[in-house]
């Protein structure tokens, strides 16, 4: 028998914990590294407080209308409204560490949890193709649950493959509507996507609203033999001999927004000179003559008569700064943003400390005192901001206008939904005559999809509003957004109602209008929060979106091209298609979801403001207060 002293027994025993110690690091090294991934057994999960009776109240509160819901709709709305145990003050530190546009590893214990909830919330099927199942899949995978190697993989201009891959995905919808449009209606206002039809806004004139709203659109999206010709036949047949009184707001939004975008992409000279004669038409419905006590302007005017008529709405009187502004920029005339700048100072001097208004100006009672963020009030508060950006700062005075509106539309028209804190909605509320108080709702209030435009709004504007606010509005913007998802979620189509109510006591959340309209609002609000937050779980959310109109609004799934329509009522399985195709189903929705799985530089919004219907216009200031990289556009 060998006997060993206690020196070399010693060394063995050194020997042996060395070579152990080389086993377990080989083990560690193979199981826990390599491209940052992290084995399936310890993947990311998201816990739930437990709160199944608040979250199948939601449920069931937006299916209190439908017909033929099926467990599977009610398992992903289920798994979209988990609330990460409720803890408010951990999500808003999150969102505090997480979000700005420096931030751009797209990794975050919110996100992952987010991510987990969309993964859970299945799309429901309705005998789709193989080639949309494998869409609905795609959203579904999940790199075995790991949200940061997603995020890691991404480059830090947010592009990955996957998004370029959906990005094409979504070019290829444009091409389609697009091809439609082209084929059945060009030179129309509209295209009826059942019936291959044209529409006409009015039997004289010929605008061509889905065209002009298109061609950024198809500019961006590099679709360049059909922006030219579509250039090419607006030159030789545009016309603005119309028999009817029209709307002041939305031509100027669609039709004179979207010639001042084309000619900003392109510098075109004649697209230009086409937007100076689209002003020049509207011109008098700014006369003073035409205005309502001499001061706002009325929604429609007829050139025929040189009058206006109609009501006065606060979001038509305060939405057309910003296409005119950037015109007399374009041109050097500066009598453009002359005619229409001093609405805006006008209506928020009749403001109270709050800085919202009543929807609707009436002579003698001035703005009366309903007060939303849905139609007829929208985008008055996103000019506010939107001018200050346009000007690249050098105007604060618009930047103070839009901060003392968005403190109050987020400390009381956002509002936690009881039973919850995460998911939050907006409701009307009701200002005293001197708009010191804001009084909400004790009976259910309405929600619109407009509203949804809210979330990209407080966004965008988290940034240069800045301090402790800006947490606040960040914070906001991530609850509404996630409200608006769960509007699609939850319908057994996975596309939102266009109305619905809140009840401010219980949270109940009820169908009010089921049609789905094509609306942008959501995708608007996705494609800001990805921007600001690197938060993957917009993309995620915004490409469920995506497949589910690909699924239920595209006409013709078959064809090389088609017609999108909307869908009667979201809560009936297959679809019913109205079809309707707004211009801005091109013009905005399908624009914002490419631009959200798109390189940042095929739109920078460093040196880019969208007006109200997405029209990009490139930033200016009097004093070059905006990035070097921005000045050749």
């Amino acid at each position: 028998m060998l006997h060993l002293g206690k020196e070399a027994r010693f060394r063995i025993l050194i020997v042996f914990l060395t070579a152990y110690a080389a086993v377990v690091c080989i083990w560690w090294t193979a199981t826990y590294t390599g491209d940052g991934a992290v084995p399936h057994s310890t993947s990311q999960s998201v816990t739930s407080n437990g709160n199944a009776a608040s979250r199948a109240q939601w449920v069931k509160g937006v299916e209190s209308r439908s017909s033929g819901t099926n467990d599977e709709t009610s398992t992903g709305a289920r798994g979209v409204q988990d609330n990460d145990n409720g803890n408010a003050a951990s999500r808003r530190q999150r969102v505090r560490d997480t979000a700005g546009p420096n931030n751009n590893n797209g990794t975050s214990d919110e996100a992952a949890a987010r991510a987990e909830r969309v993964k859970g919330a299945t799309l429901p099927n309705s005998g789709t193709s193989d080639e949309t199942s494998t869409d609905a899949r795609a959203v579904h995978d999940n790199d075995n649950g790991n949200v940061a190697s997603r995020g890691q993989r991404a480059k830090k201009d947010g592009t990955s493959d996957e998004a370029a891959a959906r990005a094409e995905r979504v070019k290829g919808a444009i091409a389609a509507s697009w091809g439609a449009y082209e084929r059945f209606a060009l030179g129309a206002d509209e295209l009826s996507a059942t019936g291959n039809a044209a529409v006409y806004w009015d039997a004289a004139a010929r605008p061509m609203v889905t065209l002009v709203d298109s061609l950024d659109t198809l500019f961006l999206a590099g679709l360049r033999p059909q922006f030219a010709r579509a250039v090419a036949h607006l030159k030789r047949h545009f016309s603005l001999r119309w028999a009817a009184p029209v709307s002041v707001f939305e031509v100027t939004i669609r039709v004179l927004g979207g010639l001042l975008s084309a000619h900003a992409l392109t510098g075109d000279a004649e697209i230009l000179a086409l937007a100076v004669q689209v002003a020049g038409h509207l011109r008098p419905a700014y006369a003073e003559k035409n205005l309502r006590d001499g001061k706002f302007p009325r929604q429609f005017f007829d050139a025929a008569a040189n009058a206006s008529t109609g009501p006065t709405w606060l979001a038509e009187l305060g939405s057309v700064q910003l296409e005119y502004r950037y015109l007399s920029r374009a041109t050097g005339d500066p009598s453009h943003e002359d005619a229409v700048l001093p609405f805006l100072r006008r209506a928020f001097n009749a403001t109270g400390p709050l800085g919202l208004l009543g929807q609707q100006y009436k002579e003698g009672t001035g703005f009366v005192t309903k007060v939303g963020t849905g139609a007829l009030s929208d985008s008055y508060y996103e000019y506010l901001l939107k001018m200050h950006l346009l000007t690249g700062g050098s105007e604060p005075e618009y930047l103070d206008m839009y901060r003392r509106a968005a403190e109050t539309l987020v400390g009381f028209l956002v509002q936690p939904r009881r039973g919850t804190r995460s998911e939050r909605y907006v409701a009307a509320g009701n200002l005293n005559a001197d708009g010191s108080r804001l009084s909400l709702p004790t009976k259910p209030a309405a929600f619109e999809h407009l509203s949804c435009f809210l979330p990209g709004l407080l966004a965008l504007g988290a940034g240069p509003v800045g301090g402790r606010a800006a947490a606040r509005h960040r914070n906001a913007a991530a609850g509404v957004a996630e409200f608006c998802v769960n509007l699609y979620i939850a319908s057994p189509t996975g596309l939102a109602p266009d109305e619905v109510s809140v009840d401010p006591r219980t949270g109940a959340v009820a169908v009010v209008g089921a049609r789905y309209r094509l609306r942008p609002e959501t995708a608007e609000s996705l494609f800001y929060l990805w921007r600001t937050t690197r938060d993957p779980v917009y993309r995620e959310w915004g490409w469920r979106l995506f497949v589910a109109i690909e699924r239920h609004c595209r006409v013709c799934a078959d064809c090389d091209v088609s017609g999108y329509s909307e869908v009667a009522d979201v809560r009936e399985v297959p679809a019913a298609h109205t079809g309707h195709m707004e211009s801005y189903f091109i013009g905005e929705t399908l624009k914002y979801l490419y631009l959200l799985f798109s390189d940042d530089a095929v739109l920078d919004l460093d040196c880019w403001v969208f007006n109200t219907e997405g029209h990009p216009f490139p930033k200016f200031a009097p004093n070059a207060n905006i990035p070097d990289k921005c000045k050749k556009v």
